[in-house]
């Protein structure tokens, strides 16, 4: 806009001098023309303001990671002349696979007609992003005013984790050095109650196939759970990053491997205590999961947690729930735990050995591939503490490292 402006005020000063050096009427003509051009030009952009519409939609609020999204456009002209250009200026993913950023859109838009278009974003990691128009803008047809109007769409985009590998197959707590172990929280270990009529929801383990087959109809049998049947899981999000990139990728490993464990356990009607650490507040958070309702809202907590470190807090969030982790009760029945870790190393064995879990049962190691792990600390675990030991990548699939560690 600044050169558009420099070139015509030195074509009006040159028509000047050539209205006071020949004073003819063709250039007098033309000196008022380009006098009253702007006020003409800046007229008919205040028209184009008013005239134009802009409207935008947001297919979905809630996706899931890597789940494509869509934001609509729809630009009306109702004026009898096209504007040269109109600027969209808001929060959008320019390109695939990155972030959303303050950005520009320049389209144009028919006489006394309208355009529309889709801006497909797909967002590779879980948490909260902001997406939409804030105002646009449009010029004069000389270029020499803007005029901006405030448009105010911008839309709440909550990314949930996706579907982990983890847990596909195979029983919760299970390791492939020993394919009979069963979760505490199977139906294995419930007891037999009573029998009912099936009902939506009830898994095949419930049914009773030899009554069915006489009844000609599903019965299912009622399972009375042990108070104790429940399973302790903690979160590792103390491990310190290098860069965003390599912190969201571990954060969302964790957490989708975290809300696994949670689905299959809620899926066999028992119920689950999960501990992290929120970086926000730098506060140990605890949530009970007992139901698919209770599974939402965890789900949509996490989706939200922040992926900053928070450096020596594990430990310490172990030592304050070590109570509710059972730590002292009977080995009949006692909780099984899960430790989700980005990496194993020597302050994790440490602080394993200090509070007390060389001698528990039931308790589940499970670690990120792609750390460098002295092999020594796995096979320590493994032999000296007894706990299962379970290595995935960052896709939630498992990783066998070889029959050396008999993972």
């Amino acid at each position: 806009m600044r050169e558009y402006r420099i070139f015509y005020l030195t074509l009006y000063f040159i028509v000047g001098i050539f209205v006071f050096a020949y004073q003819g009427g063709l250039t007098l003509i033309l000196f008022i023309t380009m006098t009253v051009l702007p006020a003409l030009s800046f007229l008919i952009l205040i028209i184009h303001c008013v005239s134009i519409k802009v409207e935008v939609k947001c297919g979905e609020t809630v996706l899931r990671k890597r789940e494509p999204g869509k934001l609509s456009f729809k630009v009306t002209n109702r004026f009898l002349i096209s504007p040269p250009a109109i600027k969209l200026h808001g929060r959008f993913q320019i390109k695939s696979g990155l972030n959303i950023n303050e950005g520009a859109l320049i389209l144009s838009s028919p006489a006394c007609g309208s355009v529309s278009f889709s801006l497909p974003f797909v967002l590779p990691y879980r948490g909260q992003y902001m997406i939409g128009c804030t105002y646009f803008d449009i010029q004069d047809l000389l270029g020499l005013f803007r005029i901006k109007r405030r448009v105010n769409k911008i839309f709440d985009i909550v990314v949930i984790p996706r579907e982990s590998g983890f847990l596909t197959s195979g029983e919760l707590n299970e390791d492939d050095s020993n394919s009979t172990s069963k979760a505490s929280g199977s139906f294995n270990n419930a007891v037999f109650s009573s029998l009912r009529e099936y009902r939506s929801g009830d898994t095949l383990k419930q049914i009773h196939w030899k009554l069915s087959a006489k009844q000609d109809e599903l019965i299912s049998k009622e399972l009375e759970q042990p108070l104790n049947h429940s399973t302790v899981i903690f979160a590792d999000f103390s491990y310190d990053f290098k860069d965003e990139k390599a912190a969201m990728e571990v954060t969302d490993a964790v957490i989708e491997t975290m809300l696994a464990i949670n689905k299959r356990i809620v899926t066999e009607n028992n119920r689950s205590e999960n501990f992290w650490c929120d970086s926000r507040t730098k506060m140990c958070e605890s949530f009970e999961v007992s139901s698919t309702e209770h599974y939402s809202r965890l789900l949509y907590s996490l989706s939200l947690l922040p992926a900053e470190s928070c450096p020596g807090t594990f430990s310490d969030l172990v030592f304050l729930f070590k109570k509710e982790a059972g730590l002292g009760a009977a080995s009949v029945g006692e909780k099984s735990i899960y430790f989700i870790l980005p990496k194993l190393n020597e302050d994790f064995i440490e602080m394993y050995r200090h509070i007390g879990f060389i001698s528990r049962k039931n308790v589940t190691v499970i670690t990120l591939g792609g750390f460098q792990t002295d092999d020594s600390l796995y096979e320590y675990m493994r032999t000296k503490t007894g706990a299962r030991m379970r290595i995935i990548d960052l896709d939630g699939h498992e990783i066998f490292l070889g029959a050396s560690l008999d993972i």
